[in-house]
C-alpha cells in the first residue's frame, strides 16, 4: 500500500483512468431515464453499451461493467486478450502455456484450458459465443469492449460463473468513404501495421475490410515471450428494405512465435531418507527451498539458456530419479477462421435478430514451462451456434425473449513428457448446448423498473478418448538412477520407444512387446536398475447438464443524475470429463451473486462516482491438480472440491477540475475466502504398502491415508487449504491516472500518466510460501499530438516505465524445480496515424 499511496499523491489523485468512468455518462436517447445533464469528464465521448441487449450509456447500466473504446485500448497498449487486464480492474489474465489464456474475474476462473471444460469467463466476438479461450479474435478495429462481472447465460450465449468479455467490432456504415492507416516501431522490434475501409456500394450497402500485423522479438534472453500475429476481416451490411438488415463478418488470424517464456527461479527438494508417520501436523516438512543462481532466475534471462539448462540438468526427475535434460524448445502455429451474420427484422411490435455463426481453429504448439521435457498441442476446434430473439414493449414492459443453440466439435493430439513419464492423449470431444431465455423489464414509474431474468440450459457432452502412457520408474534400493536415459520426448509413445537404445533393454524385449502393465527391465547401469512400465486409459462417455438460471433486479432513478440498483443472479457451468482412470467425470459449478450499487454524476457534471457492493457464493468449483487415479496412477484431472465466500466493494470516478484535466479511477476491495477447500494428493513415495509416507509439497494442512486401487492400497494425503484465499483473488486492486490536454495553436498536445497497483495474490491452489506474487505497480505515460480536425496523430508511449517485474503464472515440474512467467518489461515507441 505504500507504493499506491506515494504515486497517488504524486499524481494529486491516483494513477490510472478507468476507462468506463472517464468516457462515460447519461444515454440522450432514453427518455424514460430522463435528459440528464452532459458530463464534463465525458463531453462528447459516451460510451454506449449493448449488455443487456439495448443500447444504453455505460452510465445509465445497472449491472456490474466496464467498457473501454477501442481509442482507449489502443492508448493503454491493448493489442489483444491478455492484456485486457489494463482497463479492467478485476480482471486477471494468465498466459499459461502455448496458446491456452486462462481469465479470473474476482478469483473466478479456469484452471486450465483444455478442452475438456468450458470457460468459467465467456467470451463473446460481435456477439457471438467463443468455447475456446484460445480462439479469441484479435484486437483490431474494435469498437469496444465491454467486460461484465458475475454470473451470466440469462441474455445471450453460454453460461458463465464468472462473467463475460464482449468485443465488438466496427461495423461499416452507410453512405461513409473512410478509414485509418496507423503504424507503429518501439524496442524489442516491436511493428505494428493497421488499416481499415469504410466504402459505400449504393445507397444501402457498405463494405469495411480491416487487417492488422504486429509482433516483437522475445522479451527473454532465451527469445521466447515474442510474438508473430496477423489478421484480416471482412464485413459487409445492407439495408434490404426499411425493416430488413443483414450484415455479414468474415475473419482469418493467426499467431506465431516462441510462445510465452519463464524463468527458473529455484526448487524444493525433498530432505534425503526423512519419512514421517502419516497425519503428522506440520506444513512442507521434508521440504527444503533453495534459490536458482542469479545468472538462471533474473527476470527475462529465460528457460532455455546456457546457465539455465546446466541448472536443471542437476536434479533428478522422479520415479525415474533421473538428470532433466534439455527441454524442447516452445512454438506457436496457430491459424482461425470466422463467419458469422446478423439478421434484423422491424416487425413493428417488436424487432426479430437472428445471428448464426461458424468458428474454427487450428492449434499446433510445443513448449515446457520448465516442468515437462516436451509438451505437444495438436488441436481442431469447429463449432457452429444459432441464437434468435424478439425484443419489444407492452404497455409498461420491455421484454426480450429468445433460443440459443450450440455445438461444438474438438479433436486433439496431445504428448505430455515428464522425463519419466509420458502421456499421449487421442480425443474427440462433443458439446451440444440449447437454451431459451427470456428477460422482462416492468416500468413500474418513470423512476423504479423491476427487472426479471430466466434461463433453462441443456447440455449434452459426450467423449471417445484414448491416452497410452509409459513410466519408467527408479527400483534401486535408494531411488537414484542419474544414469539411465529419461524417455526421449517424441508425439507418440511407439516413437519414444523407437528412440531409446535397444541395448537398455536387458530383457531384449521392449515395452511394445509385453502386455500394457507388466514391468520391463530398463538399465543404463547394473547398480541403478530401472523398470519400464506400459499403460493406456479409454474413457467413452456421455454426460448431461441442464439448469434453471435466473436474475432479479431493482432500478430506481433518485434523479436524471442518479441510480440505484440492486440485483440477485444465479450462475452454472457446466461439468466436463478427464482422460483419467476412476474419475473419467466432474459436475458443474454454481455461483449466487449479490449486488447493490449506485450510479451518480454530480456538480453539473464536474463529477461521476459510481459504488458497487458484491457478495459473491461460490460453490463446487471445479479445480484442476495432480491427484491419484484409481489405477494408482498419479494423474493430471478436474473434480469439484470448493467453496469460498468473495465479497467487497467497486468505487469508479471521474473528475474534471477544468475543462483540460481529467483524473479518474477505480478501486476494488475484495474479501475473499475458500471456506472449504480439500483435496487429494498422491504420496510421492514408489514402494507399495505397507510403506513409509512422503509428505507432498504444499503449503496447507493434510492428513495421510490410504486408497484402494486395482493395484492396492496406496498412499495419499487429504490436503485440506480451507480459510486460504481464492487463487488470482487480490484484496486490493487499483486503476487511477491523469490526462491533460494543453492547446498549441491549432494543434493539441494531450499527457496521459496511468498506473495498477494490485496487491499480493495467490498464484496456484499448493499455496507455497515462492506462489505468492507480491505487490504489483506499473507506471504507463504517453503523449500525443494531434490537430483540432484530429485527422492525424503522433503517440510516443513508455509502458511499465519502472521495469516492475509482475509475475502471472507459477508452476513447478517433476524435478520440483519453479518456473514463473511475467507481464512484459518496459516497453516504449512511437505510434502514428492518419484517418480518412
Amino acid at each position: 500500500m505504500k507504493k499506491l499511496l506515494l504515486v497517488g499523491s504524486i499524481l494529486g489523485a491516483g494513477l490510472l483512468p478507468n476507462a468506463a468512468m472517464a468516457q462515460a455518462g447519461p444515454n440522450p436517447e432514453e427518455a424514460s431515464r430522463g435528459s440528464g445533464t452532459q458530463a464534463r469528464v465525458a463531453d462528447d465521448n459516451v460510451i454506449m453499451v449493448t449488455a443487456q441487449r439495448r443500447e444504453e450509456s455505460l452510465q445509465d447500466a445497472a449491472i456490474p461493467i466496464v467498457a473501454a473504446t477501442g481509442e482507449q485500448l489502443s492508448r493503454a497498449g491493448v493489442a489483444d486478450v491478455t492484456q485486457l487486464g489494463k482497463v479492467a480492474p478485476s480482471l486477471n489474465i494468465v498466459n499459461q502455456a502455448g496458446s491456452a489464456t486462462s481469465f479470473f474475474i474476482r478469483g473466478v476462473g479456469n484452471f486450465n484450458n483444455n478442452n475438456l471444460s468450458d470457460p468459467a469467463v465467456a467470451f463473446n466476438f460481435d456477439g457471438v459465443y467463443v468455447g475456446r479461450p484460445s480462439s479469441t479474435a484479435a484486437f483490431m478495429d474494435v469498437q469496444r469492449v465491454e467486460v461484465l462481472k458475475g454470473p451470466q447465460g440469462t441474455l445471450y450465449g453460454r453460461n458463465a460463473t464468472g462473467g463475460a468479455i464482449n468485443v465488438i467490432p466496427v461495423h461499416p456504415e452507410l453512405g461513409e468513404f473512410g478509414g485509418f492507416v496507423h503504424a507503429g516501431y518501439g524496442n524489442h522490434d516491436s511493428y505494428e501495421l493497421s488499416g481499415a475501409i469504410n466504402a459505400p456500394l449504393g445507397d444501402s450497402v457498405a463494405l469495411r475490410l480491416s487487417g492488422i500485423i504486429n509482433g516483437h522479438d522475445g522479451y527473454f534472453a532465451d527469445g521466447t515471450g515474442d510474438a508473430e500475429n496477423l489478421a484480416l476481416r471482412g464485413q459487409i451490411y445492407a439495408e434490404i428494405s426499411p425493416a430488413v438488415d443483414v450484415r455479414v463478418l468474415a475473419e482469418y488470424s493467426t499467431r506465431g512465435g516462441n510462445g510465452p517464456g519463464g524463468n527458473l527461479i529455484g526448487a524444493y527438494q525433498l530432505t534425503p531418507n526423512v519419512f514421517l508417520p502419516p497425519n503428522t501436523p506440520t506444513t512442507i516438512p521434508n521440504w527444503t527451498y533453495t534459490a536458482a543462481p542469479a545468472s538462471v532466475a533474473e527476470p527475462f534471462s529465460g528457460l532455455y539458456t546456457p546457465q539455465s539448462l546446466a541448472y536443471l540438468g542437476q536434479f533428478l526427475a522422479a520415479p525415474l530419479f533421473s538428470r532433466a535434460n534439455a527441454p524442447a524448445y516452445p512454438s506457436i502455429d496457430d491459424e482461425i477462421w470466422g463467419v458469422n451474420a446478423e439478421f434484423n427484422v422491424d416487425l413493428g411490435a417488436a424487432q426479430f435478430t437472428l445471428i448464426p455463426a461458424y468458428r474454427k481453429q487450428e492449434l499446433h504448439n510445443i513448449y515446457s514451462l520448465g516442468i515437462f521435457q516436451g509438451a505437444l498441442q495438436d488441436e481442431t476446434a469447429e463449432q457452429v451456434s444459432l441464437e434468435a430473439r424478439l425484443a419489444g414493449s407492452v404497455g409498461l414492459l420491455d421484454y426480450v425473449t429468445g433460443l440459443f443453440y450450440y455445438n461444438e466439435k474438438t479433436t486433439f493430439r496431445a504428448s505430455f513428457n515428464q522425463w519419466s513419464l509420458q502421456n499421449n492423449g487421442n480425443a474427440r470431444n462433443e458439446t451440444e448446448s440449447m437454451a431459451a431465455f427470456a428477460r422482462l423489464v416492468a416500468n413500474v414509474t418513470d423512476q423504479l423498473r423491476i427487472v426479471g431474468g430466466i434461463r433453462y440450459t441443456d447440455d449434452q457432452k459426450s467423449i471417445d478418448a484414448t491416452q497410452p502412457s509409459l513410466a519408467a520408474i527408479c527400483v534401486a534400493a535408494t531411488p537414484n538412477c542419474s544414469t539411465v536415459p529419461s524417455i526421449p520426448f517424441r508425439p507418440t509413445i511407439e516413437e519414444s520407444i523407437a528412440a531409446i537404445n535397444p541395448a537398455l533393454f536387458v530383457s531384449g524385449l521392449t515395452p511394445l512387446q509385453v502386455p500394457l502393465g507388466v514391468p520391463v527391465p530398463y538399465f543404463a547401469d547394473p547398480s541403478q536398475p530401472a523398470i519400464m512400465i506400459r499403460g493406456n486409459t479409454i474413457v467413452k462417455d456421455e454426460s448431461s447438464f441442464s439448469r434453471v438460471t435466473w436474475r432479479g433486479a431493482l432500478e430506481y432513478d433518485l434523479s436524471d443524475d442518479n441510480l440505484l440498483y440492486a440485483s440477485y443472479e444465479s450462475g452454472y457451468r457446466s461439468g466436463g470429463f478427464n482422460i483419467t482412470f476412476g474419475r473419467e467425470n466432474y459436475g458443474p459449478e454454481y455461483l449466487d451473486a449479490y449486488t447493490v450499487g449506485s450510479k451518480n454524476v454530480f456538480f453539473d457534471g464536474l463529477l461521476q462516482l459510481n459504488i458497487e457492493g458484491f457478495i459473491w457464493k461460490y460453490r463446487d468449483q471445479q479445480v484442476s491438480h495432480i491427484g491419484l487415479d484409481l489405477s494408482g496412477a498419479s494423474a493430471f484431472f478436474t473434480e469439484n472440491i470448493g467453496r469460498s465466500t468473495l465479497q467487497g466493494i467497486d468505487v469508479d470516478f471521474a473528475l474534471s477540475p477544468t475543462e483540460s484535466t481529467t483524473i479518474s479511477g477505480s478501486v476494488q476491495y475484495l474479501d475473499a475466502s475458500n471456506d472449504a477447500y480439500v483435496y487429494q494428493v498422491p504420496d510421492t513415495n514408489t514402494r507399495p504398502a505397507p510403506f513409509n509416507f512422503v509428505t507432498p509439497l504444499v503449503g496447507c494442512p493434510y492428513t495421510g491415508s490410504t486408497v484402494q486401487t486395482s493395484r492396492g492400497p496406496l498412499a495419499t494425503y487429504a490436503v485440506n487449504c480451507s480459510g486460504t484465499r481464492p487463487i488470482n483473488a487480490p484484496a486490493w486492486t487499483a486503476r487511477l491516472g491523469l490526462e491533460q490536454v494543453v492547446e498549441l495553436g491549432e494543434l493539441s498536445l494531450v499527457g496521459n500518466v496511468d498506473g495498477f497497483y494490485r496487491s499480493t495474490r495467490e498464484l496456484t491452489i499448493s499455496y507455497l510460501p515462492t506462489s505468492r506474487s507480491g505487490e504489483d505497480l506499473t507506471l504507463d505515460a504517453s503523449l500525443t499530438l494531434r490537430p483540432a480536425d484530429e485527422n492525424w496523430f503522433v503517440t510516443a508511449y513508455v509502458r511499465n516505465l519502472t521495469n516492475e517485474d509482475v509475475l502471472t503464472n507459477y508452476t513447478s515440474g517433476t524435478p520440483n524445480v519453479i518456473s514463473v512467467s511475467y507481464e512484459a518489461p518496459r516497453t516504449f515507441g512511437v505510434r502514428a496515424g492518419f484517418d480518412f
